[in-house]
């Protein structure tokens, strides 16, 4: 029995360790990953073309308000001296990762979305739509861009031809107030650069219910070139135009 008490002790200690390492271990709290990629806008690059999209692709915008929204003949508006990279950096299967950031050396507007962070979400073209969408890493955020704001909203990559519309300072003509529309311009200019072909997204649909409204206008062979979001209470808006190399 002096023997026995003394083995019976050594194997419960070994059973009492063995359940210990079968348990997951602690969870540790990584510090979060810094993004060492610079932010650099220098031109000649090739733009984020929306049908051909690559890796490596990056387009330079920079920030405009403006105000009297529902006023037809109120076009005036004005840049600010922020600058936003939108740059390709990955392609995981049919969908391509996104990199936004603000250059340093900007002086972010008070109304430009998350002025100290870099976002990721990703492009893909399905079915003849471009499809933005978010990245898992920002699924609990509002806004997951600053190009695309809140919605992840497929643009059709045809020409569409349901209406004409046209730039008229900031805004679109004809004016939306509340509701969703597409159109086209042909041979319109911004920032001293022709376009054959735009195509016109204005999904001012939340307005109705005292949301903001939001306008992407694009060309397939050379991506965004406008995008705004419009406060339904105030008329004032802001957004992105793409600088030209």
């Amino acid at each position: 029995m002096k023997t026995l008490l003394p083995l019976l002790v050594f194997g419960s200690f070994l059973l009492l360790n063995a359940c210990d390492l079968s348990e997951d271990p602690p969870i540790q709290n990584d510090p979060p990953l810094l993004d060492t990629l610079s932010c650099t806008a220098a031109p000649g690059i090739q733009p984020v073309f929306f049908k051909a999209l690559a890796v490596g692709q990056k387009s330079r915008f920079v920030f405009f308000t403006g105000e009297n929204y529902f006023d037809t003949t109120g076009q005036n508006y004005q840049y600010h001296p922020d600058t936003l990279v939108m740059e390709i950096i990955n392609k995981e299967g049919i969908r391509f990762l996104v990199r936004e950031c603000i250059t340093p050396g900007s002086s972010p507007h008070d109304d430009v979305t998350e002025q100290d962070s870099v976002l990721y979400y990703y492009l893909s073209v399905e079915n003849n739509f471009l499809r933005p969408r978010r990245s898992p890493d920002n699924t609990g955020e509002i806004v997951y861009s600053r190009l695309f704001f809140t919605r992840e909203i497929p643009l059709p990559l045809s020409e569409i031809t349901s209406q004409e519309m046209q730039l008229q300072g900031w805004k679109t003509a004809p004016a939306n107030g509340g509701f969703y529309q597409e159109g086209f311009c042909e041979n319109c200019e911004l920032n001293g650069t022709a376009y054959p072909y735009l195509n016109f997204v204005v999904d001012n649909s939340d307005m109705a219910v005292d949301g903001p409204g939001f306008t992407w206008v694009y060309a397939t062979n050379a991506g965004l070139v406008r995008c705004f979001t419009v406060n339904p209470w105030t008329g004032q808006g802001s957004g992105w135009d793409l600088l030209p190399d």
